[in-house]
């Protein structure tokens, strides 16, 4: 069928056109998009299905003739002499001792002596919290000193009226500089005797990690000797039990290997005999047995042989017959089927090319109508927004006035619609009638050489 979905897809601009052209090509373009959204409906052809072809009625193989066949006789068994029951040797048992382990002793573990650990930081700040109190009560004593010279200073001045005069500046000056220095002359021997302090618990300190050291060393060290000499008598004692039982052991499966070796030689040599005895004795009578089988069915053979060939060829002469004759229904039967799929091929094509030239007509006459539309619309009401309407286009307009409605109720394209349909109804139709009757995909009867047994 034919594809108008680039056609479909065109619109038509123009430049420097007044209102009234502009206006008419944007209907126009609406339009067109609207066929080219499958609002315009083409024909499309049914294809004639492949009707079932005609089968060959072919002749099955006939039943084939199956030779007689003689049955061996029942062949002579010789039933063989059984050698005695074997003698078996008594075997002795050795007997075994397990020696006997001692257990690993518990080991020893020393106690361990633990020194708080501290830093300088710690001891610090464990000085610090008794002695700054102190330093701090000092300075603020100092400064309260200082508040109250101040004070007397200016009781001083006042009563000479000299208020405002340089002599008390530099006297409150003196005062201020004097207790700047007792404070920091405070805090030197506060950090003087923190530091001193804090050296001084801090090796003590350490004097004290140290021999805690040296004394779990000590106790470590004599818990590992007394660990180590408890572990080699263990071992000793246990390595001595070993020895002794694994020896007493070797000795008692020697003896009873040596015996049970001597019992078992003595029984298969009584057996070996009784054995040999009755083998040879066996073997004589199945060798007169044998001759005798082998001859009776050697005979047997021969004649089952010469029937066989006989019925082999009848077989094969009624199979011949019979492939000739299907061969013959097969190659009459592919030349009707050949041909009638032929001729509903050529129909096919040439329906389809119908409905493809129809399709082909159908968008030019679309467009000539989608032309005549946007002359008309000329006077409706524009609903705004690109969109809208009965059918999004953007305008609205009568009810079942639209271009689907009038393209698909047109009288063309029922009337070429309707003519498809009928004529691939009729042409399937005709074809499977054909078919039924005998006839070949064109009505006519086959000849006398397709005619089917």
């Amino acid at each position: 069928m034919a594809d108008n979905s680039q056609n479909q897809a065109q619109t038509l601009t123009l430049n420097n056109g007044n209102a009234a052209q502009n206006q008419y090509l944007s209907y126009y373009n609406q339009l067109i998009s609207q066929l080219g959204g499958n609002n315009a409906n083409t024909v499309s052809y049914n294809a004639i299905t492949q009707v079932p072809q005609a089968q060959a009625q072919l002749m099955s193989n006939p039943t084939q003739l199956q030779a007689q066949q003689i049955q061996s006789p029942g062949q002579l068994t010789w039933n063989n002499v059984a050698a005695p029951e074997s003698l078996s040797a008594q075997y002795i048992n050795a007997p075994s001792i397990t020696a006997q382990q001692l257990a690993a002793p518990d080991k020893i573990t020393p106690g361990t002596i633990n020194v708080e650990k501290q830093t300088e930081e710690d001891l610090a700040r464990q000085v610090s919290a008794y002695l700054r109190p102190y330093t701090e009560n000092a300075i603020n004593a100092r400064r309260t000193q200082t508040g109250r010279d101040r004070a007397a200073a200016d009781v001083d001045a006042a009563s000479r009226g000299m208020t405002s005069s340089t002599w008390l500046s530099d006297a409150k000056n003196r005062m201020a500089a004097a207790e700047a220095s007792d404070i920091a002359a405070m805090e030197n021997e506060y950090l003087g005797n923190l530091g001193q302090q804090v050296f001084n618990a801090y090796q003590n300190y350490l004097n004290r990690a140290y021999q805690a050291d040296v004394q779990n060393v000590a106790n470590d060290l004599a818990a590992q000797q007394a660990n180590v000499g408890n572990q080699l008598a263990v071992n000793q004692f246990n390595a001595n039990a070993l020895m002794n039982a694994d020896q007493y052991n070797a000795n008692m499966a020697y003896n009873a290997a040596a015996q049970n070796a001597a019992n078992q030689m003595a029984a298969d040599q009584y057996n070996s005999q009784m054995a040999y005895n009755a083998a040879m004795a066996n073997a004589q009578n199945q060798m007169q047995a044998d001759q005798y089988n082998l001859n009776t069915l050697l005979a047997i053979a021969q004649q089952n042989a010469a029937n066989q060939m006989a019925a082999d060829q009848f077989n094969i002469g009624n199979a011949m017959s019979v492939d000739q004759y299907n061969a013959n229904v097969l190659n009459d039967m592919n030349q009707y089927n050949i041909s009638n799929l032929l001729a509903i091929a050529q129909d096919n094509a040439a329906n389809q090319l119908k409905a493809d030239m129809y399709n082909s007509d159908l968008y030019t006459q679309l467009m000539q109508l989608a032309m005549g539309y946007a002359g008309n619309l000329g006077g409706m009401v524009d609903v705004g927004g690109g969109g809208g309407g009965v059918d999004n286009s953007g305008i609205s307009y009568p009810a079942n006035n639209t271009i689907s409605q009038t393209v698909s109720s047109s009288p063309l394209t029922q009337q070429l619609a309707q003519q498809a349909a009928q004529q691939s109804v009729a042409n399937i139709l005709a074809t499977v009638k054909n078919a039924t009757a005998g006839n070949d995909g064109r009505g006519t009867k086959p000849t006398a050489k397709q005619n089917l047994r």
